[in-house]
């Protein structure tokens, strides 16, 4: 896959989302940065793998994991995709180089709702965080992922304990 070639990616999900649905197949997709893969990312991955035949992943480049949070991701777009495109749970996996908005060249809320429509999935999910920007859309049902409170992993506290205890060395 060329890495430059947005409409290229788009072109490749929806045929596959068009295949699995020709053979039947209900398709769920989830988008994320999925940067430094932990239990919870597996946990989530597995719970939602269970709710239709495909499990989709849309993995979000580099440049836009970048304006979300500064400084991430720690591993590169293209070394994401392999260790997400292995995860047992995952049919298959996207960057998404489609979120981009041609005019001013940054993230845009309504090309990722383009995108959706675009290649009509049965069913996507969205964090609890996520989900009031994208509801009042009409995007199909979706699946809401709720964290649990006590989460002890995120890429971001991986992190942090890596240079806490590293720092000192």
């Amino acid at each position: 896959m060329k890495k430059n070639d947005g409409q290229n990616q788009v072109q490749l999900v929806k045929d596959y989302v068009s295949k699995c649905h020709k053979k039947g197949k209900t398709v769920l997709i989830v988008k994320g940065v999925f940067d430094l893969i932990h239990p919870d990312h597996i946990q989530t991955l597995e719970r939602l793998s269970k709710l239709a035949d495909e499990l989709i992943v849309l993995l979000i480049p580099d440049w836009a994991a970048s304006l979300i949070k500064p400084g991430r991701p720690i591993l590169p777009e293209s070394a994401r995709q392999k260790v997400v495109s292995n995860l047992r749970p995952v049919k298959k996996c996207f960057i998404d180089y489609d979120s981009r908005d041609s005019k001013t060249n940054k993230y845009s809320k309504d090309k990722d709702i383009e995108l959706l429509k675009q290649i009509s999935p049965d069913m996507w999910a969205l964090s609890e965080n996520n989900f009031s920007k994208f509801e009042k859309y009409d995007l199909g049902k979706i699946e809401l992922i709720k964290y649990e409170e006590g989460v002890n992993y995120s890429t971001t506290k991986i992190i942090s304990k890596i240079l806490e205890k590293y720092a000192k060395a």
